[in-house]
């Protein structure tokens, strides 16, 4: 199936902005890459938000989050969310114009999480922040005025990987109980050989660059059977929490969205699995080019709303 003219027209334009721009080699072109992706495509903030740069006093460390909290919400929930990059690349910065708007439509109070990056601080570091951002909600409810016992991870691509991860760490004791986990075209498995890295037509995400960035997350340790690196290794789903699917048609990471679902409700986990056609990886960002991103975007918000009430 083509791209749907949204998508399609927001390729195009992406394509056009990025001529000339450094080429994704380096980790440090990378970066760029996203920012400058970022900048360009910038939409403008939703009214009625209240944004704060915060940090977290690890051990050793500290770790940047930028809250978006509702005006006037009293003592809302939580949606912690990890951007995407490959775990390389992408920032807080880059992925605002969706917690924002999850913010807003969920009524949540949003904690984007700059967890540290690969391949200067390789797994389990993003891991490590992307649980002590949940604790630290937990942990500073009253500090923080919102409501930790209404909690929902979420992330895009390899943030979707890390919030599933954290999703295992709640289940089994290691993080805080979340009442939902919303994985947006997630990173999931290394199998890089199934037939959605075969035979995609993603414009963008192609099969080298995840297997560039599974070797700069793992150091090459890529047959590991650790489920906080690689949720699909997980030796039980029973037990974990409701899961919101988010998969597109066009997407190299297609098939693991979708057998790591099924394997969700094949343990008797509430899970929504949805695959949008005539998309790619990323089209939450094609929301001022396409109806079927902005739909996709209202749907993902209401399911997290709802696990929220």
């Amino acid at each position: 199936m083509a791209l749907e003219a949204g998508i399609a027209a927001y390729v195009a334009a992406l394509q056009n902005e990025m001529t000339g721009a450094p080429a994704a080699v380096t980790p440090d072109d990378r970066r760029r890459w996203f920012a400058i992706r970022g900048d360009r495509f910038r939409l403008p903030l939703p009214e009625g938000l209240d944004i704060v740069d915060d940090f977290i006093c690890a051990s050793g460390r500290e770790i940047p989050v930028r809250r978006y909290r509702p005006t006037g919400a009293g003592r809302p929930p939580v949606v912690v969310y990890f951007h995407g990059g490959g775990w390389v690349a992408g920032s807080i910065a880059t992925h605002e114009m969706l917690t924002a708007v999850i913010a807003v439509e969920t009524g949540a109070e949003v904690v984007s999480v700059h967890y540290r990056r690969p391949p200067e601080n390789a797994y389990p570091a993003a891991f490590d922040d992307c649980v002590e951002a949940v604790r630290w909600v937990a942990d500073f409810r009253d500090v923080l005025s919102v409501d930790a016992d209404r909690i929902v991870v979420a992330g895009d691509s390899a943030g979707g990987n890390l919030a599933a991860a954290v999703a295992i760490a709640s289940r089994d004791g290691r993080a805080p109980e979340i009442r939902g986990q919303a994985l947006i075209y997630p990173v999931l498995d290394v199998d890089v050989d199934r037939p959605s890295y075969r035979n995609a037509c993603d414009p963008f995400l192609l099969r080298d660059s995840m297997i560039y960035y599974w070797n700069a997350y793992l150091q090459g340790r890529l047959q590991t059977n650790d489920p906080f690196a690689v949720p699909m290794r997980v030796p039980s789903f029973s037990g974990l929490a409701r899961a919101y699917v988010l998969a597109a048609d066009h997407d190299v990471l297609l098939d693991e969205a979708v057998d790591y679902a099924e394997r969700l409700a094949a343990a008797g986990v509430a899970t929504e699995l949805r695959i949008v056609e005539g998309t790619m990886h990323g089209f939450l960002r094609a929301r001022a080019y396409s109806e079927v991103a902005r739909t996709e975007m209202t749907a993902m918000c209401r399911w997290v709303r709802a696990r929220l009430a």
